[in-house]
């Protein structure tokens, strides 16, 4: 089933600022949403394989299925689509959310499917990057068949494991600052942030889990002014207060 997490039947489950990375399954790579309630917020789900993809959400009988994705960043699983939204003949809605999130290849993106008149909805909230059009990414705030400019996943600070914002990605200040967390999935700061040159406090935040931080500098000390007198051939320490 799902290779990393699983949720069923109206149970409610919620990952947060966590990544889900390297795993695999004959089914579904990552996560298997089955009839359940799950959300997805500052969370990466990268570099997982499945035949049916990385992360399904399926309803079934009676019972039906929600997936809320938000802030994330969903990128670089194999064997199937990155997300797929299943109802079959006779089960419940399958229903899927996406907001400030990417959506990234190397396959199909979304698959949305619903067999014999079962629905089945994959619906963009805004502020969306997908690689692909199969996401159903029609707001206007959206960035479908976009390359996100994502890096590799990697340390890049914080207790997990990060795919980083590249120059001139999309995804820098284009998201929905009113939908967004005060941090990101390391845990640093989606206010005030920016990082990619532009003037002001009041950029909106970075689609996706990975907020692009200010650069630090890091300046060498420098010592004040100051007269010392010296005797010739004679040692002498000399305080540098800064």
């Amino acid at each position: 089933m799902g290779g990393a997490l699983a949720g069923t039947f109206g149970s409610p489950l919620m990952v947060e600022d966590s990544a889900i990375y390297g795993s695999s399954a004959n089914l579904y790579g990552a996560i298997y949403n089955f009839a359940g309630e799950m959300t997805l917020v500052n969370t990466t789900v990268y570099g997982n394989s499945g035949q049916y993809g990385a992360v399904q959400n399926s309803s079934g009988i009676g019972a039906p299925a929600t997936l809320d994705v938000r802030s994330s960043t969903i990128a670089g699983n194999s064997g199937g689509p990155a997300i797929e939204t299943y109802a079959f003949d006779g089960a419940a809605a399958a229903t899927a959310t996406l907001q400030n999130s990417i959506v990234s290849g190397p396959g199909q993106h979304c698959s949305i499917v619903g067999d014999n008149g079962a629905t089945a909805e994959l619906a963009s909230l805004g502020h969306n990057i997908a690689g692909d059009d199969s996401c159903n990414l029609i707001d206007p705030t959206d960035f479908p068949n976009t390359n996100p400019r994502l890096g590799p996943l990697a340390d890049n600070g914080g207790a997990t494991m990060t795919g980083a914002l590249l120059k001139g990605s999309p995804a820098l200040d284009n998201g929905n600052d009113l939908a967004c967390p005060g941090h990101d999935q390391r845990g640093l700061t989606r206010v005030d942030r920016d990082g990619n040159g532009d003037p002001g406090d009041t950029n909106p935040c970075d689609i996706g889990a990975f907020e692009l931080q200010p650069a630090v500098l890091n300046l060498p000390p420098v010592a004040n002014d100051q007269t010392v007198n010296v005797i010739a051939n004679t040692p002498r320490a000399i305080p540098l207060p800064g």
